[in-house]
C-alpha cells in the first residue's frame, strides 16, 4: 500500500458477506462498543488504513449508514478480525 502512485481499493468492502462477517462476535463487540453497525466497523477499519472503499447498497438507509462513518475511531488493534477476513477474500488487482 506505500507504493507511490498506488490507491489501494474496496470495491466490495463486505464481501458480500460470504465469510458471516456481519453476524460475527468480535465485530459485533467492536460496533456495539461505538454504537455502529458491523458494516461501519469494517468500513471505518478500511479507511483508517488508507483504502479508498467503495460500499454498494440499493437501499437508502444502508446508503446513508454507509456515509456515517466519520465521527469515531477505531482502535487500532481492536477489529484485528478484520484481517481474517482481508486474507480470506479474493483479492484482484
Amino acid at each position: 500500500m506505500a507504493e507511490p502512485g498506488v490507491q489501494p481499493e474496496a470495491w466490495a468492502p463486505f464481501a458480500e458477506d460470504m465469510h458471516g462477517m456481519f453476524t460475527d462476535p468480535v465485530l459485533t463487540a467492536v460496533a456495539r462498543k461505538h454504537g455502529k453497525s458491523v458494516a461501519q466497523v469494517i468500513l471505518r477499519w478500511d479507511i483508517q488504513r488508507g483504502v479508498a472503499v467503495i460500499p454498494k447498497s440499493v437501499h437508502r438507509e444502508r446508503r446513508a449508514e454507509n456515509l456515517d462513518v466519520w465521527d469515531f475511531m477505531l482502535d487500532p488493534a481492536a477489529p484485528a478480525k478484520c484481517v481474517g477476513y482481508m486474507t480470506t477474500c479474493a483479492i484482484r488487482c
